[in-house]
């Protein structure tokens, strides 16, 4: 399922980014309710990618702006 697969994509990021795997299973459960992805309707799975991906957005802003 793309939803699924978005999911993962936005988690390998926010795990590059310095993301720990506590803190990243925490956004999934705020989102979703459970941290458990393979069970999450498809509609459900579209919100947590939202949220994975306005947390990617937000720690890339942060990194660039450490740099200035």
């Amino acid at each position: 399922m793309a939803g699924r697969e978005r999911i993962r994509a936005l988690v390998r990021e926010l795990r590059q980014l310095g993301y720990y795997e506590f803190q990243i299973r925490e956004i999934i459960r705020e989102a979703a309710g459970t941290a458990d992805v393979e069970r999450l309707s498809s509609e459900v799975a579209e919100r947590v990618a939202a949220r994975l991906a306005e947390q990617v957005a937000f720690a890339r802003r942060c990194l660039s702006t450490r740099g200035e």
